[in-house]
């Protein structure tokens, strides 16, 4: 079997080369070549000796994992500001526009008269049909545990070139998994429509893609692999490309594939590094451990596993927050709705969404852990204030793309209790939730700061956010390779 595997070898083009794991999965492990080798590896590796080469494994840490995040992307540049977050003026949140028609809302709805939610401590329309998804699925209890903040910046309309999606950031800020790093439920390199920062791709760890429970399963199954090795054996073999320091990587990749798996199976394993890990136990890594299908908690708030929506969401949610992915995507597609006959029609895109963060949520709090959540739409929508829906509670329709009147937003849920803002005015919900502002025409203010004409420097402020988060703000150089806000960092900060 040693020859075969050999001969193999010879049959792969000299200049076929590796980048990614997953290049290396579709191009060995997992193909014909990887089983007809398989055996042969085995042999060369011999396991229980092998132990050592420790320059050429580094695992993850999940010591070091910081809070798990999920982003929800809303394809098509859907409404976020005024009918669903609200959002104020140069002094905040709670510095109320002189009207909202542009943003779908009628004077009888005006935040002023009352039609404000703040359970979430971000404040919410009352009639938002986002908040009416989060509380089919939350209690009051998790619904108090929540914090959140808007960024008000301008996007492209309807777009996926919009580089909402700092993923890569995120990972390297400490959003980390001892599966997998990344993944999305749409391919390419941000795992949703919306691109990344061009300068944030990192090619090792490039989304996975997630869109049912199978595909949970194959993390650890590992296809033919499986058949031939233990999960434990397998997955080691994986790690120690996956896991490659960069500039090991990077000297890796200009191999041609004989070569490469040559050094796979020559750099051996280092078993002190994988035993470092929080989660050494064997089951960890069993199919039926990432089974979205198999966990009661996910079963009972993702109640059918058959629609595809859901199987997307609990696949992605179960993953992150039981600590196996890194950062996941959901996309969720129509948000362009601009088009739809009636306003109660693009009401319930919106509680789609919100559902999808309520169930997040409620699995967070179902597993005892915290989590954050990051919506954001590429564009944004506005009304023309005069196609009044009576069945919308007299709200006006959408009519127009409107990328000049967007915003994203952050939700954190901490377990042990609501995060403190590091702003106060005094008194709850005077706390500053706001980066960013509109003017009085309902526009953001473009020249308000560096992000609010800059989807690049909005991911980034997230990212700050994220770190600020975790009191780690003095890392953004390190993580972003630069800090586009100088002096005035705090000015940016919410969390």
């Amino acid at each position: 079997m040693k020859k075969k595997g050999e001969e193999l070898l010879k049959q792969i083009p000299k200049d076929h080369k590796l980048v990614t794991r997953r290049d290396f999965l579709s191009h060995g492990l997992i193909s014909g070549i990887g089983y007809t080798m398989a055996p042969s590896l085995l042999s060369m590796l011999n396991i229980s000796n092998v132990y050592g080469a420790e320059n050429c494994l580094n695992a993850i840490d999940m010591s070091q994992r910081k809070t798990p995040i999920i982003m929800i992307d809303l394809s098509g540049g859907g409404n976020i500001s005024g009918s669903n977050i609200i959002v104020g003026s140069e002094a905040g949140q709670h510095s109320y526009l002189p009207t909202y028609g542009r943003l779908g809302l009628p004077d009888s709805l005006h935040p002023q008269n009352g039609n404000v939610n703040t359970e979430m401590g971000l404040k919410f329309h009352s009639l938002s049909g986002m908040l009416n998804g989060v509380t089919q699925h939350t209690t009051s209890v998790i619904r108090q545990k929540v914090e959140g903040a808007v960024f008000c910046a301008v996007s492209n309309d309807d777009t996926g070139n919009n580089p909402h999606n700092p993923v890569y950031w995120l990972n390297k800020a400490g959003s980390i998994g001892d599966l997998v790093q990344t993944a999305g439920t749409r391919g390419g390199r941000s795992g949703g429509r919306s691109q990344i920062p061009s300068l944030s791709y990192d090619p090792t760890i490039a989304p996975v893609s997630i869109n049912r429970p199978e595909d949970c399963v194959e993390l650890v199954s590992l296809g033919r692999v499986h058949d031939l090795f233990d999960d434990n054996q397998a997955k080691r073999i994986l790690e120690t490309i996956q896991y490659m320091s960069e500039s090991k990587l990077n000297t890796f990749s200009q191999k041609n594939l004989p070569d490469q798996i040559k050094e796979v199976v020559s750099c051996g394993f280092s078993k002190s590094k994988i035993d470092q890990r929080v989660h050494n136990i064997d089951s960890r890594y069993q199919a039926s451990s990432v089974d979205p299908r198999l966990d009661t908690d996910v079963t009972t708030i993702w109640d059918n596993l058959n629609e595809s929506q859901q199987r997307k969401e609990a696949s992605i949610a179960k993953l992150v927050l039981d600590g196996y992915l890194g950062t996941g995507t959901i996309e969720m597609g129509g948000y362009d709705y601009h088009g739809a006959d009636d306003r109660v029609s693009q009401d319930n895109k919106d509680i789609q969404a919100g559902r999808a963060i309520g169930r997040i949520l409620a699995l967070a709090a179902a597993k005892q852990t915290d989590v954050a959540i990051y919506v954001f739409t590429d564009g944004g929508i506005s009304s023309n204030m005069q196609d009044v829906d009576p069945n919308a509670n007299g709200k006006f329709r959408f009519s127009n793309d409107d990328g000049q009147r967007a915003s994203t937003f952050m939700l954190v849920y901490k377990h042990a209790g609501r995060h403190l803002l590091r702003h106060t005015n005094g008194g709850f919900n005077q706390y500053k939730r706001q980066v960013g502002h509109f003017k009085d025409n309902t526009a953001v203010e473009k020249s308000a700061n560096v992000m609010s004409n800059n989807v690049t420097n909005l991911a980034k402020t997230i990212v700050a956010n994220y770190l600020a988060l975790h009191n780690e703000e003095n890392k953004i150089e390190d993580v972003l390779g630069d800090n586009p806000f100088g002096t005035n960092l705090d000015d940016y900060l919410i969390f």
